[in-house]
């Protein structure tokens, strides 16, 4: 009976050591299973900070790039804007030259028949020769003088840079 009791002791000492490792192992399980679910938490932390460090940017990149496109539309409703304006503003300019042309042809025509007029007519009463000369030479200079203050402006190269 003392061996069957032997038998029974060692075959609780096999089991008490077999639990004891076992124990041991479990808990070796349970710090690797801790440490892993810390490394995870750090890491989530990490990417949970970097994430929202890159939505903000990317907030911050897409609200600039709205501004910038507010921008560029405003810009370019006012370029077009412009534009119209000086296209109309050329072709007033032109249409405008061309009434000063013909008003500077009726006022060359006037001034071209009364020096005409002078010119033929008779001398005057007591008027010398070189005096009706010098009348003569007088109402020539005139005649050049007015024909070149109201010679006709070139309106073909009216625009913005061509006043």
């Amino acid at each position: 009976m003392n061996e069957k009791r032997d038998a029974e002791m060692r075959t609780a000492e096999d089991l008490t050591a077999a639990l004891t490792g076992m124990s041991e192992r479990l808990d070796g399980v349970r710090r690797d299973a801790e440490e892993r679910a810390e490394q995870v938490r750090v890491a989530s932390e990490e990417r949970d900070a970097y994430l929202k460090t890159y939505g903000r940017r990317n907030r911050r990149l897409i609200w600039l790039t709205v501004v910038s496109l507010v921008a560029d539309l405003t810009l370019t409703v006012f370029l077009a804007v412009f534009a119209v304006q000086v296209h109309h503003a050329a072709a007033s300019n032109r249409n405008l030259c061309l009434s000063n042309n013909a008003a500077r042809a009726q006022n060359l025509q006037l001034w071209s028949h009364l020096i005409g007029i002078s010119q033929a007519a008779p001398a005057r009463p007591g008027e010398t020769a070189a005096q009706r000369a010098a009348a003569q030479k007088e109402l020539a200079g005139l005649k050049l003088y007015v024909s070149h203050v109201f010679a006709a402006r070139d309106c073909s190269n009216i625009g913005p840079g061509n006043p």
